[in-house]
């Protein structure tokens, strides 16, 4: 879970066994102490900010089929 600087973006990578990468972007930015937990199976939980800063959460699950990666996305703000 990162960010970079000057962006309201939120980055997610997940990492294989090799080192390699799949990326997806969550247009908010991170909270401070919206701490990154896994939970099993490909699946990330963490918090951004809302538009009206307060906290959203976001569940996050990868998953690969050869080359394609899949990634599903569920809030309590309604995406998915």
């Amino acid at each position: 879970l990162y960010t970079t600087a000057g962006q309201d973006t939120t980055y997610l990578a997940f990492l294989d066994a090799q080192g390699y990468s799949q990326t997806c972007g969550i247009v908010a930015p991170p909270l401070d102490d919206g701490a990154l937990v896994y939970q099993g199976d490909g699946t990330v939980a963490f918090q951004i900010q809302g538009s009206d800063g307060a906290p959203i959460d976001y569940q996050v699950s990868f998953s690969a089929d050869g080359t394609d990666a899949n990634f599903v996305i569920v809030s309590d703000d309604g995406a998915s």
